[in-house]
């Protein structure tokens, strides 16, 4: 069981996303480096983008693990790098420790009972795809190491273990 807070500080401030015309098929992970993402967000930190709809995330997954609903899945926004594929996909944002890359076993836990979640709540998705892999594939771009360092055999093992398919774009 999972516990999602929903954040309406963010969702009044910033652009609200785009009403969805496609089914959900793609998570993408995101990952950044440092603590204070959410605060960084409410801030303002990519106020000129934010305002238009673009690198927002649908979820937040903190250090302590606590998940955070910033924009409705129900919408989306541009996160990814992949233009409009972004139509089809629901961004996870994962905080990461400065200087630190691995995603502790609170955030893995979290991000598995996420997965379960939305594959529940949109039976459609049925492929995981990191923003560094969506530069490439969809906006030829240079490689970002972007979601950093993930246990992808744990979140395998995990996702195999559940009664959903998933797909791997790493």
């Amino acid at each position: 069981m999972i516990t999602i807070s929903i954040d309406n500080k963010i969702r009044n401030k910033w652009h609200k996303g785009f009403p969805r015309t496609e089914f959900i098929s793609e998570i993408v992970l995101h990952g950044t480096e440092g603590l204070s993402t959410y605060n960084y967000v409410l801030t303002g930190g990519r106020k000129e983008l934010y305002v238009k709809g673009v690198a927002l995330f649908h979820y937040l997954i903190e250090v302590s693990g606590k998940v955070t609903e910033i924009i409705s899945p129900d919408n989306y926004v541009f996160h990814s790098s992949s233009g409009q594929h972004d139509i089809k996909t629901i961004g996870i944002e994962i905080e990461k420790v400065k200087n630190i890359n691995d995603m502790n076993e609170e955030q893995l836990v979290s991000l598995c009972g996420l997965i379960e979640y939305l594959k529940m709540k949109y039976s459609s998705i049925n492929t995981i795809a990191t923003h560094d892999f969506n530069r490439k594939k969809y906006s030829n771009l240079d490689p970002k190491p972007c979601p950093g360092k993930v246990d992808w055999t744990r979140l395998k093992s995990y996702c195999d273990a559940s009664k959903y398919v998933i797909n791997f774009n790493i």
